[in-house]
């Protein structure tokens, strides 16, 4: 095969859908990507407003962080603005991860879909 040179290559990481539905309407959405067993990253959410405050996206990420433990991926990352915080930590249970350890997981993970400004919210499974 000889000697080859891949100093030029780059991971590509796929972002996944993951869907709520019923009788085939989607209630609830979102793209996650996975970073091996380590992490899950799940940027982008939302549910249909029409279903908004009923309780679905609360199935959905039941669901979801279900699925995640199973394929034995030990934490689900979410980015998220300041004001959205409380959400995340009071009515689905993450925690916010401290700002020198998401330095550290972004310099890590340069691919992230971090912003500045963004903070991060964790979920660690089996505790």
């Amino acid at each position: 095969m000889g000697s080859s040179d891949f100093s030029e290559v780059y991971t590509a990481l796929l972002a996944i859908a993951a869907l709520l539905t019923i009788d085939s309407k989607v209630i609830s959405a979102g793209m996650f990507r996975v970073f091996g067993c380590e992490f899950a990253e799940l940027p982008f959410v939302a549910t249909s407003r029409s279903n908004q405050g009923k309780g679905f996206f609360q199935v959905f990420l039941v669901c979801f962080e279900r699925l995640l433990s199973n394929l034995k991926i030990k934490k689900l990352v979410i980015p998220t603005a300041d004001d959205a915080i409380p959400m995340w930590t009071n009515k689905f249970g993450f925690k916010k991860i401290p700002l020198k350890m998401a330095d550290h997981c972004r310099k890590k993970k340069s691919d992230l879909g971090l912003l500045d400004g963004i903070k991060q919210v964790e979920i660690i499974f089996g505790k």
